[in-house]
């Protein structure tokens, strides 16, 4: 995956949608590939979670009590988590061969800190309501 994909990637999530070109390379250039098998657990309920994914290829499936939501190619999450460092609310599960980018904390911090003005497109609900993964 080159850099253009990775920008072309991050100019359809809304948080970056307004970030100028040559912000959204240097986000690009700190993304990188985390790929897990079917049934594995990104992020689990409970668990303080320390990275942003977004899918690339495959589905993730977001679990929060009894409801199941599905993610795929251009789907994020654990944005919240990483601005706030609390616990996550709900667990995140490939439903098959999944290829996240990813993005750890020490440097979406950085990048906030670079660009006050993302913060303002971090206003994240989930369609279960206010809850953090």
């Amino acid at each position: 995956m080159n850099i253009k994909e990775k920008i072309s990637s991050l100019k359809r999530i809304p948080i970056f949608a307004k970030v100028p070109e040559g912000k959204l390379v240097q986000i690009a250039r700190l993304l990188t590939i985390r790929k897990f098998n079917d049934q594995s657990i990104v992020i689990e309920k409970g668990k303080k979670n320390d990275t942003f994914y977004i899918v690339w290829e495959g589905e993730v499936e977001v679990i929060i009590d009894d409801n199941v939501s599905i993610l795929k190619k251009g789907d994020y999450f654990g944005e919240i988590s990483l601005r706030e460092g609390r616990e996550a609310t709900a667990t995140v599960m490939a439903t098959c061969p999944v290829s996240l980018l990813s993005l750890q904390a020490d440097d979406f911090r950085t990048v906030l800190s670079d660009n006050p003005s993302i913060e303002e497109y971090l206003e994240f609900r989930s369609e279960f309501g206010n809850y953090v993964f």
